[in-house]
C-alpha cells in the first residue's frame, strides 16, 4: 500500500482476482492518479463479461 500512496508502484499483478469488465472502471481512477505503473497483468480473469453476465451463465448451469 505504501507504494500506492507514495505513486511509486511499477507492475500491478491482478491476475485471477475475479474482476469483471465493471471493475475496469475502478482501476481507471487509480490509474489516473498513479503514474508510475508501466505493467499490469489482468490475465485469467473475467474481462469482457459482465457480473450478470456470470450469474446467468451460473443460473442456465443450475438448471440443467
Amino acid at each position: 500500500m505504501r507504494e500506492i500512496r507514495l505513486n511509486q508502484l511499477i507492475e500491478l499483478n491482478l491476475r485471477e482476482q475475479g474482476l469483471y469488465s465493471e471493475d475496469l472502471f475502478i482501476l481507471s481512477q487509480v490509474l489516473k492518479v498513479n503514474d508510475s505503473i508501466t505493467t499490469i497483468n489482468l490475465s485469467k480473469n473475467m474481462i469482457g463479461y459482465t457480473y450478470m453476465d456470470e450469474r446467468k451463465v451460473l443460473e442456465i448451469k443450475m438448471k440443467n
